[in-house]
């Protein structure tokens, strides 16, 4: 009986350690998490505040908020012509990531379930332009442009964008195809559908989560690039969001309050696709980026 008592109490012991080690790190693990949440956060709260502000209150008190003006917005929407900036960026990112997303789809299942001749080869290179910077590109890219006569045109960046993004998406959607079980695309044989049928009703609704995940990253990357803009855009009738932002920084004073205002008009879509796309965006990550 003695010995059972001891046992009790040295099991309960050890309960007490255990749960005081995971109290620890429970503590430990929530106090990273509320440090890094403020240190993402604040940045963007602090540039919602400025663009609520006077220019005079941000140069006297940058960290107060003393004044308050949403004129700032209409500022930049009219007077920055941030309104037509974004109509840009809408049509530029739109028709980028549709042409994105066909190419993508009908080239990762050509590798994933046609397999033709040399298919690994084909997925290899693609894969290995991802490693390939911009910065190698400038000059190729640049004069194809000019010879194409695309130079300073909207479907010019178009172009550019449809032929360096393609890479990841075809990674992600190559394994979420490969994934998908090859006894459905049997039956559907038997059945007698064709390629094209096989693969809109067969594999297109299996793979939602990953062409969800892909449309937000390829919209998030063609709406917020600003390299290839810089470099083929001149006239402001066909500025980006982005490159015409920083119009509004001149070259002695900067004035804030539209500056941080068009910022925040940036961010506003790609918070809106998040916000819809979010419960597709981790699972589609998960099964596109994992060969299963």
């Amino acid at each position: 009986m003695k010995n059972l008592n001891e046992r009790i109490n040295n099991t309960e012991k050890i309960k007490k350690s255990k749960s005081n080690g995971n109290t620890g790190l429970n503590i430990l693990r929530n106090t990273i998490i509320a440090i890094f949440s403020i240190s993402v956060l604040y940045p963007i709260f602090y540039i919602v505040m400025l663009s609520f502000r006077t220019q005079q209150d941000v140069i006297k008190n940058p960290m107060g908020m003393n004044s308050f003006k949403p004129q700032n917005y209409t500022t930049a929407w009219v007077q920055g012509k941030a309104g037509e900036y974004f109509l840009n960026s809408v049509y530029i990112s739109v028709t980028a990531v549709i042409i994105l997303i066909v190419i993508i789809i009908a080239t990762s299942y050509t590798i994933a379930c046609l397999k033709p001749p040399g298919y690994k080869i084909i997925f290899i290179i693609i894969i290995a332009t991802l490693l390939v910077s911009a910065d190698m590109t400038i000059i190729p890219n640049f004069m194809t442009i000019r010879k194409l006569g695309l130079f300073d045109k909207r479907e010019g960046l178009i172009l550019i964008y449809v032929s360096t993004l393609y890479g990841m998406g075809v990674y992600i959607l190559t394994n979420a195809f490969d994934s998908i079980p090859k006894e459905l695309e049997q039956a559907a044989v038997i059945d007698g559908a064709g390629v094209i049928t096989t693969m809109i009703k067969v594999y297109l609704p299996l793979v939602k989560p990953s062409i969800a995940t892909i449309t937000v990253l390829l919209f998030q990357a063609v709406w917020s690039e600003f390299f290839w803009a810089l470099i083929l855009i001149q006239t402001n009738t066909n500025k980006t969001l982005m490159l015409g932002i920083m119009s509004f920084q001149g070259q002695f004073i900067t004035d804030f309050g539209p500056l941080m205002a068009g910022l925040v008009i940036t961010t506003i879509p790609l918070v809106i696709i998040y916000m819809f796309c979010s419960k597709y965006f981790i699972g589609g990550l998960a099964s596109g980026a994992v060969k299963g």
